[in-house]
C-alpha cells in the first residue's frame, strides 16, 4: 500500500512518478485495465439513488491502461459559487471533526488550535476487480483520500451526521457512505453526530453490513455495483487502440451518455501530466 501526502484535490496522476519506469506501464500498474480516483467510482456507482446530481468524466486509453479522469459540470460549478454561509461552515465542521479525531504521531495529542486546512490530505493505492456484464473481469487500480489508520493500519473513515441516522439519511448519504467504504475494504465508519451548532454530542461506529441491512435502506449494493461494471464495460470494448478517447456524461433529463472524440489538450491533458514515455 502507498500512502502520499497530496498537495491539492484536483484530480492528477502525480502518484505515477512512483512507480519504476522499466517495464511495461501495464506491469508497472500491477495489470490494471482502469486507472483513477474512487471518488469518480463512487459517483458513477451511486447514480441510481442521485438521479439529480449531474457528472462527467473523459478516459483515453495509453499503452493498454485506461485513464478516467471526472470533470467538473456546470450545474457543480454554480453549486460551488453559490454555496450559502451556511453551506460553507457545515464544510468546515467536517473537516474540524477529522482534525479533532486524529494525531500525526502515536502518542501525541490531536491539535485543537490549528488552522483547518483542505490542501493537505492523505491517499492510499487500491486494487480490485468487478465482474463484466459478459462475465469478464474488470481490473482496477483507484486512489483514495483517507482520513486517518487506526494503531494496526487500517483505514478509517470518519464523517459528520446531523442529529441520528434517519429519514432522508437513508435515501441519499447511505449509498455514498457504503459504496466509498466498500471499494477501500473498510468496515465501520465512525460517525460524529452534531447539532445545529456544529458540536458533536455523540460518537457511534456504523458497520457497512448495518448499513446495507436496515430496513430503512431504499437502495441495494448489487444495484450500484452493476451499474459501475456496465459502464466501464462500455468504455472498455468502445476504447480498443492507443488514443482512443471518450467523453462519458449523465444528464439527469437523458441518463449516461458516451461519446467517442478526439483528444485534445483541453480535455485531455491530464495524462500529459506524467511523462508515460519511458514506459513500455
Amino acid at each position: 500500500m502507498l500512502i502520499i501526502r497530496m498537495e491539492d484535490h484536483s484530480e492528477k496522476y502525480d502518484i505515477m512518478c512512483y512507480q519504476n519506469r522499466e517495464i511495461l506501464l501495464i506491469q508497472s500498474l500491477h495489470e490494471t485495465e482502469f486507472f483513477c480516483w474512487r471518488g469518480l467510482l463512487t459517483k458513477i456507482a451511486t447514480t441510481p439513488y442521485a438521479t439529480k446530481d449531474a457528472w462527467s468524466f473523459r478516459a483515453i486509453r495509453r499503452k493498454g491502461v485506461i485513464f478516467l479522469c471526472q470533470f467538473e459540470t456546470e450545474a457543480e460549478r454554480k453549486r460551488k459559487e453559490n454555496m450559502s454561509a451556511r453551506d460553507k461552515l457545515m464544510t468546515y465542521w467536517g473537516y474540524s471533526f477529522e482534525s479533532y479525531m486524529t494525531i500525526d504521531e502515536p502518542g501525541t495529542e490531536p491539535s485543537t488550535s490549528s488552522v483547518v486546512s483542505r490542501r493537505e490530505e492523505f491517499a492510499t493505492m487500491c486494487r480490485g476487480d468487478l465482474t463484466a456484464p459478459d462475465g469478464s473481469r474488470l481490473r482496477l487500480l483507484y486512489s483514495a483520500e483517507i482520513d486517518a489508520i487506526d494503531h494496526a493500519g487500517g483505514l478509517v473513515e470518519m464523517k459528520t451526521q446531523r442529529g441520528e441516522l434517519e429519514g432522508g439519511f437513508w435515501r441519499w448519504k447511505a449509498p455514498k457512505w457504503w459504496m466509498q467504504s466498500f471499494l477501500v475494504g473498510i468496515k465501520q465508519i465512525v460517525v460524529g453526530h452534531r447539532n445545529d451548532n456544529g458540536y458533536v454530542r455523540k460518537l457511534s461506529c456504523v458497520n457497512l453490513d448495518d448499513l446495507k441491512a436496515s430496513k430503512q435502506a431504499q437502495w441495494r449494493p448489487e444495484v450500484m455495483l452493476a451499474l459501475l461494471s456496465k459502464v466501464l464495460h462500455t468504455i472498455r470494448i468502445n476504447l480498443l487502440k492507443e488514443d482512443d478517447a471518450c467523453i462519458v456524461e449523465f444528464q439527469p433529463d437523458r441518463g449516461i451518455i458516451l461519446k467517442k472524440v478526439m483528444p485534445d489538450k483541453e480535455d485531455f491533458g491530464f495524462i500529459d501530466v506524467v511523462d508515460l514515455s519511458k514506459f513500455h
